[in-house]
């Protein structure tokens, strides 16, 4: 079962990593601990490209005491207070490091980068240790990770709330006191409604006090709460401050920033550079981010050895996105060799953490047996499960379940009913998938505007198959007005991304002049991109060109060799030219055995020359035994498809004394190259239209390739 697809699109993540940013990485306000100097402070790329404050300039107090702004902000009205007993002991710092790092400075930095780089396995261990010591800070923290499943610690949110209910109060009188670090848990605790009422006005009223510190963390976690608000003008000042101070995590929302153009004029040559040195600091966000440019080659040359790469890098950190992106690669063996139990291994890693991608993908190996043991019971009430929660991958997986049989009995309503809801919430493959349910009717009416209008969708998403067929609708003017210019764009578009038909089918309306200026060169330039792919249709295209010289030297043996190919994948038109090849000794030894083989092939899918000429060889006896009966069936054959020279074919065989037939003739160049189309309900009208294109084009050069006194 089919769940993902290899083209993927990179999603709009800059939301989401500042979100991410603030509420589980950039309040990391390190009371009294300064960050530490690194290279990237020395070397800051954003130092490069623009202008840029140096140095962080502290908001004025205002007027009001620490106390009173404090009672200002935690008032009856605005604020649900937990009063917590406060040990004696709960003030005393957590254990030091030779440096005099406290347990919680030394995480916090592991956490957030402002050693230089992120490290969660260590960040987790200090974390816990400095929870242990019953430091009120610390279980904050704790409560915040815990919150949201933060730094490879599993989501609980219940269990936050209840150290978060038991630590607040301390925490509060400490930030009263003007610990920084006290004062961007208090934001935290006010944006998002942890052991206190949610107050975002109180969350930005904290933040703005702790960024007095000066600290690259404090002013890391004012800039995306900013960015997160809307506020990117103030926001990204504050990030820079931050980046300027060698901030992994500023440095890498910043990247977002100039690379999507979010709150600054987009500069992807800037972002690409910030986004690379937060990685190189072991940033596994934007690691798995640069995953994805390489993986789409998106501003990068495609590179799906380096996207593994940077994957498995973030994977090994505990990043749910990069691990069950790694897995698709391993499940689909790209840019690494196919391993379904790696792949499992990762899906299971990221479903470990919640992530719900990783659930839907472990239960489709659970489905199919793909490294783990076969179990469709378990896998299908994993999907429901998963489809229940409103997941669209789920919910597409479930609709192939419906639709294989191989589980639930088939149901193709309740299969366009999930593809439906999968398909409304953006998703691209349902979407497409249920453009080709309207084209054929399955499961619903048939109905070409609501085919059209699912096919536009997915194909806008960038969903490269969709591209591909939404082309063809236009090529052949189903459903849509036929507009090769439209054709050709969204063929480019699909072929730009590897779709091996659409390749080829661009380069057949460069070979055509429809809807591109015609263009023989360019038109081999498209074929041989989709023949080296594997596209049957592709190799069997580029073999005329050689066959014929269009667009390149005439060479036998090219065109032989791409023959071969297609004809074994039953392509019957280069069966045919397959058949000619050694009826002529064209590119390989002459063989009139193997002729006659190929000749049979394609004759029995209805090619209506090889008919005729596989007839003419049993009259003959030539490469098979010489075999009347069989020669007017074949050519009966191609007669009763309107083939006008097997009708004088018979009317030779039925002389008294039967003479060798004039009838068999090798191919000569299609005029107008006919497109293959995604739809199988267009494909005999293809075939139709191409034999009859070769049949005309046959008869016209018939004089000329006669064979003189021996009827071939």
């Amino acid at each position: 079962m089919q769940v993902h697809r290899t083209i993927f699109r990179l999603p709009r993540v800059l939301p989401r990593l500042l979100l991410t940013m603030f509420s589980s990485v950039t309040i990391c306000l390190i009371g009294g601990c300064q960050s530490q100097p690194t290279a990237l402070a020395e070397q800051s790329v954003l130092a490069t490209q623009r202008q840029v404050i140096t140095a962080a300039k502290p908001i004025k107090e205002e007027t009001t005491s620490e106390i009173e702004a404090f009672l200002a902000l935690t008032s009856d009205e605005n604020s649900q207070q937990v009063s917590v007993p406060v040990a004696p002991d709960q003030a005393l710092p957590t254990k030091s490091d030779h440096s005099g790092r406290t347990e919680l400075d030394q995480a916090i930095g592991y956490y957030t980068g402002t050693t230089g780089r992120i490290d969660y396995a260590a960040a987790r261990t200090h974390f816990s240790r400095a929870a242990e010591s019953n430091d009120p800070l610390a279980k904050m923290w704790l409560a915040r990770l815990l919150y949201q499943g933060s730094c490879g610690f599993e989501q609980d949110k219940d269990r936050a709330q209840q150290i978060a209910a038991d630590a607040i109060g301390r925490v509060r009188q400490l930030a009263i006191g003007g610990n920084s670090n006290a004062m961007g848990l208090m934001g935290y605790v006010s944006d998002f409604g942890l052991a206190i009422q949610q107050d975002t006005k109180q969350a930005e009223q904290w933040l703005r006090k702790a960024v007095n510190s000066g600290e690259s963390s404090a002013q890391l976690s004012l800039g995306g709460y900013l960015c997160a608000q809307g506020n990117f003008a103030e926001g990204i000042k504050w990030l820079e401050f931050a980046a300027e101070q060698g901030n992994c995590v500023a440095i890498g929302l910043l990247g977002q920033c100039y690379f999507f153009g979010e709150g600054v004029e987009r500069d992807r040559e800037t972002g690409f550079a910030l986004l690379s040195k937060a990685a190189e600091c072991e940033h596994p966000f934007v690691q798995t981010q640069l995953g994805t440019l390489y993986q789409n080659g998106d501003f990068v040359d495609l590179d799906l050895q380096q996207a593994a790469t940077w994957y498995r890098r973030a994977a090994d950190a505990g990043e749910p996105e990069a691990q069950w992106r790694l897995g698709d690669l391993y499940n689909a063996g790209r840019g690494v060799d196919q391993d379904y139990e790696l792949a499992v291994k990762y899906y299971r890693l990221a479903m470990q953490a919640g992530n719900l991608e990783a659930q839907t993908r472990f239960a489709c190996c659970l489905y199919q047996g793909h490294g783990i043991q076969q179990d469709m019971r378990s896998a299908v009430e994993l999907l429901r499960k998963t489809a229940d929660q409103g997941v669209p991958e789920a919910q597409n997986a479930m609709s192939v379940v419906y639709r294989d049989g191989k589980y639930e009995q088939v149901n193709l309503e309740v299969a366009v009913q999930w593809l439906q809801k999968a398909a409304e919430q953006g998703h691209a493959e349902a979407q497409a998938s249920l453009s080709y349910s309207y084209f054929f009717g399955i499961g619903v009416e048939k109905n070409m505007p609501k085919c059209v209008s699912w096919l536009k969708k997915a194909a806008e998403q960038g969903h490269g198959e969709a591209q591909y067929a939404l082309g063809t609708l236009y090529e052949n003017g189903m459903g849509v007005e036929l507009d090769y210019t439209q054709a050709a764009m969204w063929y480019r578009k699909a072929a730009d991304q590897g779709v091996p038909m659409a390749q080829t089918n661009l380069g057949a309306l460069y070979a055509a002049g429809n809807g591109v200026e015609k263009d023989m060169s360019e038109a081999v330039r498209w074929f041989r991109m989709g023949a080296e792919a594997g596209d049957a249709i592709g190799q069997m295209r580029l073999g005329e060109c050689y066959k014929f010289g269009m667009g390149v030297e005439r060479d036998f043996e090219e065109a032989f060799k791409w023959f071969s190919p297609a004809a074994e994948k039953g392509v019957s038109d280069a069966q045919y030219d397959l058949a000619v090849c050694y009826d002529l000794g064209q590119g390989t030894k002459k063989d009139e055995a193997a002729a006659c083989k190929w000749y049979l092939m394609a004759a029995k899918q209805g090619h209506s020359v090889a008919q005729n000429n596989l007839g003419t060889h049993y009259a003959d006896g030539i490469g098979v035994s010489r075999n009347i009966a069989k020669a007017k069936q074949w050519l009966r054959a191609a007669a009763d498809q309107g083939f006008q020279l097997a009708e004088r074919n018979l009317a030779l065989l039925s002389r008294p004394r039967p003479v060798s037939l004039p009838g068999k003739y090798a191919t000569q160049p299609v005029i107008g190259f006919q497109q293959q189309t995604s739809f199988q309900s267009n494909q005999s009208s293809y075939w139709q239209q191409r034999n009859a294109n070769r049949q005309s084009e046959l008869a016209r050069g018939a004089a000329q390739t006669q064979r003189s006194g021996q009827g071939r």
